[in-house]
């Protein structure tokens, strides 16, 4: 890696955290949307998931904007969240909605 990409990563990573939280934050809005539409009684719960990943995403902003960047501990937490999130969370709202 050239010495300017090393540089520039910290504002590499701090722009790619903007988005994914812009996105994220957009994303759970419909999504929430959706669940309140359907009546889905596991909503609430499903609000504070996503609120917990803002706040962590809001974490990881502030580590790069103070020079740290945890990519090893942002990889591993995305991982971790969509994975469980999509597989579980998701899954139990779409049955729901499913079967309506």
């Amino acid at each position: 890696m050239a010495i300017a990409d090393f540089e520039n990563r910290d504002g590499v990573a701090l722009n790619c955290i903007i988005q994914m939280g812009a996105y994220a934050v957009e994303h759970f809005r419909d999504e929430e949307k959706l669940m309140r539409d359907a009546g889905y009684s596991g909503l609430e719960e499903h609000i504070k998931e996503h609120q917990r990943f803002i706040a962590q995403i809001g974490d990881y902003k502030e580590a790069v904007c103070g020079s740290y960047v945890p990519f090893h501990d942002m990889l591993d937490f995305l991982k971790k969240w969509f994975v469980k999130h999509i597989t579980v969370s998701d899954q139990k709202y779409m049955e729901f909605i499913l079967t309506k």
